[in-house]
């Protein structure tokens, strides 16, 4: 980390701490500390990404969905299914704002939700499975029905509805 927290040193000398390149570059140390397995620093790198491409675009920008992506993901591995559910339909809401319903991203927000709501066991399982073909739907107009994902988006609708 020794690397990064250089440049974001430079970075932040530079650019001063809201400018794009600050956000992508806590997004990107948020990423190692990811993979790295510590949440807790990642959800720190991510939420501070966060803050400064809402400040510098408002809440309908790409960078701010993928934020809200990053940050649902890591409430998703920390168990924490309510708040990551939140950020993962706040994902969802600007995605489809900025790109419409027919786009790959706009589909990863639909399973995204689908799967915290499966993993939480309540609610409508209708509704998970709307999210699932939702998924599905745009994946197949999308990328075609040979790609990896629409596999799995199907095997995980196919499961949904056999549990209705």
């Amino acid at each position: 980390m020794t690397k990064f927290s250089t440049r974001s040193t430079l970075s932040l000398n530079v650019h001063g701490e809201s400018h794009p390149n600050v956000a992508l570059l806590y997004n990107t140390i948020g990423n190692v500390y990811r993979k790295k397995g510590d949440v807790d620093k990642a959800l720190e790198y991510y939420s501070n990404s966060l803050t400064i491409y809402l400040n510098m675009y408002g809440e309908n920008h790409p960078k701010v969905a993928m934020s809200f992506k990053d940050i649902g993901n890591e409430y998703e591995i920390k168990g924490k299914l309510d708040q990551a559910l939140e950020y993962h339909r706040k994902s969802l809401k600007v995605r489809l704002k900025v790109y419409g319903e027919n786009h790959a991203d706009v589909a990863d927000a639909y399973e995204n939700v689908a799967l915290v709501l499966t993993q939480m066991g309540r609610g409508n399982p209708e509704s998970t499975l709307a999210y699932m073909e939702n998924t599905l739907r745009i994946r197949h107009t999308c990328i075609g029905k040979d790609d990896p994902d629409v596999t799995r988006a199907e095997k995980i609708t196919e499961e949904l509805t056999e549990w209705l």
